[in-house]
């Protein structure tokens, strides 16, 4: 029973909160990397006001982001089991979504059916001070000095020329043309020290 309108405004408040989504962690239970559309999954359940939890619904069809921008992309074998961060637009997104067009098909606001989701992961360690990049058992490490360590146990292969303005020190044997530094030798005699 209500027993002012203070206590009216109050719940009616509670009520439009409850019902506003805006952003929650997730987890991807199917993908696919064509369309870039995943079935996504809430982690954490509604708690209603009498303290139960109520499960949250699965969310289909829902566009899958990554950094894209100038003609540049980073993409990411987004799979099954992924989390990261479901959002909620405050329009319906349907048509954009759809085939780019801006203009909302409906008034929904904030809706289970407007819902986009970014890979991320904020639990674990992430270095204090340097960008890396990691998959697999591979990583590239950026210092702020201007160092780039590649450390890629399976071989690092590039696909055209490459060009080294620079000096090139190795700990191993360098082969060009199948040909090997280690054992070259100039008709005259062997390497030079």
């Amino acid at each position: 029973m209500i027993n002012s309108m203070a206590e009216l405004m109050k719940r009616t408040i509670r009520k439009a909160q409850a019902d506003t989504r805006v952003a929650m962690p997730a987890r991807i239970l199917s993908y696919d990397a064509e369309s870039r559309l995943a079935r996504v999954q809430i982690l954490q359940p509604e708690l209603t006001e009498d303290g139960r939890t109520v499960t949250q619904p699965v969310i289909t069809d829902v566009p899958v982001f990554m950094p894209v921008g100038g003609g540049a992309a980073v993409t990411f074998p987004v799979g099954a089991g992924d989390e990261g961060i479901v959002w909620f637009a405050d329009q319906d997104i349907g048509a954009w979504a759809a085939d780019g067009n801006p203009i909302p098909d409906s008034g929904r606001r904030h809706s289970l059916s407007d819902a986009m989701f970014m890979p991320a992961q904020g639990r674990g360690a992430a270095s204090a001070d340097n960008l890396v990049i990691s998959f697999g058992g591979a990583s590239i490490v950026i210092a702020p000095s201007g160092v780039v360590t590649i450390t890629a146990a399976a071989g690092v292969v590039i696909d055209g020329d490459l060009t080294v303005n620079g000096t090139i020190d190795a700990t191993g044997n360098v082969t060009g043309a199948g040909v090997s530094l280690e054992t070259h030798t100039h008709g005259g005699g062997p390497v030079p020290d």
